[in-house]
């Protein structure tokens, strides 16, 4: 993969790799994607929480069903496109619901 910068980019990228933070340019770069996935993977986990934390309370006060059974896999995957089964779609479901209680 080649990515043509603009010279003001390029110039701060090699600069961070002259100063030794970074031993290759490509470093740097795969550094930037790792971190930006990090962070989408925390936003989504954030919004998939909020979902299902607002389904919670609003079954609670009756004015929906709870966030259950089947109840939850129709938005989940339209939410989190990307599970493709029901059982990855649980196992995620479980992740975030243990990262969030503790």
């Amino acid at each position: 993969m080649h990515i043509k910068l603009p010279e003001q980019l390029e110039t701060y990228l090699q600069t961070q790799v002259n100063l030794g933070l970074y031993s290759s340019t490509s470093e740097f770069v795969r550094e930037l994607i790792r971190k930006r996935m990090e962070e989408d993977g925390k936003r989504h986990n954030q919004a998939f929480y909020n979902y299902l934390r607002a389904g919670d309370e609003a079954a609670a006060r009756g004015g929906a069903l709870p966030l259950t059974g089947e109840n939850w896999k129709a938005p989940l995957r339209k939410l989190c496109g990307a599970w493709k089964t029901d059982d990855d779609a649980e196992r995620r479901m479980q992740e975030i619901r243990s990262d969030f209680d503790r």
